[in-house]
This record gives C-alpha cells, structure tokens and sequence, in this order.
C-alpha cells in the first residue's frame, strides 16, 4: 500500500513506502529534501525538550543510547512505561525496549535494530532513522483521516509528564548557550523562547501544509459545515493565539539580544526572530490562498446546486406535461372509432406538439445533466436516472401516439377502396 506520511512536516510529506502486513510497517524510503528532514528534527527537539539525557541534533548519533525514541513515545504514551527507569538502561537494552514497545503497542515494525544504532556518525543509516522516527510522527502526532476529506490534522503536543523532571537542554539547530558564564535567569529566559519558538516554527510548517490542500468536499453542505466553518473557526481561535506566541517570542528575542552582542548566545538562523517572521509571511499568503480557494470552490458548488434544483423543476414539469398527455389520451382514444363527432385530426396535432415539446425538454435535459457531471455535482446520478425515467415515459407516449396514427391512417385507407 502507497501512502503519503507525514503530511504536516512541509516537505516530510514524501513518497513513503508501506507494505501493509498488518501492521502497516514502513519499509523502504523514496526522496526526503533538506526541509523535511529539518522540520522532522524540529518536532522531535519539540517533543523531547525537557528529558533528560536527551539532545536530538541529527538523525545518527543522538539516536544512539536509545533515550530520543524513549522520549517521543514516553511524551505521548507516558502510561506506558517509567521513563526514568527505562532512561537508565544500557544504550542496547534502551533501544531494544524503545523499538519492541512501538512494535508491540504502536504497530510500527522494525526498521532498524540496536545494532544499526551502536556505531559512529558514518556507520548509523540516518535515513533509516529518520524514515523510523516519520513512522512515529505519523502514529503518534496526526489524527485519524477524516473520512470525507481525508484530511489528518496534527495534534498538539502533550504538556510534559508530571512524573518526569524537566531538564533545560541544550539549544536546538545548532544555537548555543555559554552554560559557563550565563545566569540562570538567562537559561531560562532561553528556554522558553526555544521551546516556544520551536513549538510556533512547527505549527507554522504544519499549517501551511494543511492550508495547501485542494481536496474538498464534493457537496455544498459538507463544505459549509466542514471546511467554511473550519476556517472560520481558524480565524476565530488559532490564528489570535499564535499572534500572541509571536508577539511573545518577539519580546523574549529582544531581552536575549544583550546575550547575543555578549556572545553568551549564539541563535541559529532558523531559529531566529526573522525566519519566525519569515514564515509568518508564507503562513498568511498560504491563508488568503486558502480562503480564495474554498470561496471559489463553494461558489461553484453553489452553481452546481442552482443548476441541479433548476433541473428537478424542469423535470417536474415534464412530469406534469407527459402525465396531462397520458390523460389525455386515455380519455380520447376510444372515441376516434366511435360515431361520437370530434376533431381526430385536431387532436392528433395537438398531441403530436405536446409530444415534440417534451422531446425538447428531455433532450436539454440530457445536456444539463453533463454539466453536472462535468462538474461533479453530487446528484448527479440521482438526476440523470430522473431524467432517463422521463425519457422513457416520453418513448411509451411517441409510441402509442405512432400506433394511433398508423391504425388511422390505415382506417382512412379502407374507407376509400370501400368508396
């Protein structure tokens, strides 16, 4: 089975291969770009900020004693096990644990072994690691796929376990913190614009990618309740939040910046004030895109809508029609042989052109009804089976309508060889 994961790492969202064995392992990797590599790590900095012994700079060596894969599952299933205890292990028992609890109790198969993990930077498969840690991401951070969008929306962070002491680490993505000469009021100071930093990087990419996606709802009521109001409540409440986490980590980035001119700190790129605005930027460009693209689709559903009422009118209407004509013709037809006086003639014309206003009707009809198709009108098939049934109507009406005709013009024929 194929399938696209993580999809709210911006970039993570590479072709992934899974063999679905019941458990639905992943197996082999196709291209992870520098970006979903880096936002992968800046989840996992995320996750395990705070636990101690751990310091998640790449996808090798800081894997190696086992503690960052305890971390992640501990931070999100801290009924599980002790981290403390399990942190204590030996490096291959603590590995060993970690993969045995995400196989038994998450379902994620084995993709490396304590043993590709006991090594330097050059014989660890960081690509294995990080394809692993995905397979984490994946069960541990995104929602279930809504069955009609399938869309998976990431969940948040849980707040750190109480029965675990939380540890000031070391700054991510390469920023670094003088332990030696800076206060504690500093480390703190830097922690919580890391951690808050980090937190706000990652939602920013994960909301980007989930504001990209094009795959709506193919009826207006779903888009309205799902997506419209999604958005809404977007504006509503996500979006006043993380104004204020910037406005925050505007604030603590400026009370660091004597450190910086100290050299008691040194903030990586990515995780300075300007790239925060940077993404910022992409993150409301994405929104308007977002909302310009769910307006011109509900607009178009709204069409589609339109028409389709239009159509069931149209079809009620012939409904009507072909009703009066079968009405019709069941209270004249006997007549035309009897010596009661009526206009056959007359009567046959008037049929005839009620008859051909119904074929025009049900002819447009049919062309209405590929619009709807084209358009992906929900009703579609309802509709065209509506119009199939008339159609059908109208063919019993033209063929008793021909026999009549026939059986009088074969009357008239016999009556003149008589004459």
């Amino acid at each position: 089975m194929e399938n696209l994961v993580p999809e709210h790492l911006g970039g993570i969202g590479s072709r992934v291969i899974y063999q679905d064995g019941g458990s639905g392992s992943m197996l082999s990797l196709g291209v992870l770009d520098e970006t979903a590599g880096r936002n992968l790590l800046a989840w996992c900095r995320a996750v395990t900020a705070g636990y101690h012994g751990v310091d998640v700079r790449d996808f090798s060596t800081s894997w190696s004693d086992g503690r960052a894969f305890l971390a992640i599952i501990h931070r999100y299933k801290p009924q599980f096990f002790d981290y403390l205890k399990t942190a204590s292990l030996p490096p291959h028992e603590a590995l060993e644990f970690a993969f045995r609890v995400a196989e038994e109790r998450l379902g994620i198969a084995r993709l490396i072994s304590p043993e590709d993990m006991l090594g330097s930077e050059d014989t660890v498969d960081s690509r294995s690691v990080m394809v692993y840690v995905s397979s984490l991401y994946d069960i541990l951070a995104l929602s279930q796929r809504d069955f009609i969008t399938g869309i998976r929306h990431q969940l948040p962070i849980p707040p750190f376990p109480l029965n675990v002491d939380f540890a000031i680490t070391s700054p991510p993505l390469g920023s670094q913190l003088s332990t030696t000469s800076a206060p504690d009021e500093l480390r703190a100071l830097w922690s919580e614009y890391r951690l808050l930093a980090a937190e706000l990087i990652q939602w920013l990419r994960a909301t980007c990618d989930r504001l990209a996606i094009r795959h709506f709802p193919a009826d207006l009521e779903s888009m309205q309740q799902q997506v419209v109001a999604d958005l809404k409540r977007h504006r509503r409440e996500e979006l006043p939040t993380k104004e204020r986490q910037k406005q925050q980590l505007v604030r603590l980035y400026a009370e660091l910046q004597s450190a910086v001119n100290a050299n008691l700190l040194t903030i990586d790129p990515f995780m300075r004030i300007e790239h925060i605005y940077q993404l910022w930027k992409e993150y409301e460009l994405a929104l308007q895109k977002r909302e310009m693209a769910v307006t011109a689709e509900t607009s178009r559903l709204e069409r589609l809508q339109r028409a389709g009422e239009r159509i069931e009118r149209e079809c009620t209407l012939l409904q009507t029609h072909e009703a009066a004509l079968e009405k019709r013709m069941n209270e004249t037809e006997s007549q035309f042989s009897s010596t009661y006086p009526m206009d056959v003639d007359g009567e046959l014309k008037r049929w005839l052109t009620q008859l051909e206003t119904i074929e025009t009707g049900v002819h447009n009809l049919f062309g209405e009804v590929q619009v709807l198709r084209n358009g992906r009108y929900i009703r579609t098939e309802q509709v065209y089976r509506r119009v199939c049934t008339i159609h059908q109507r109208f063919l019993e009406l033209q063929r008793r309508y021909r026999n009549i005709l026939k059986i009088r013009s074969l009357s008239q024929s016999n009556d003149g060889v008589l004459k």
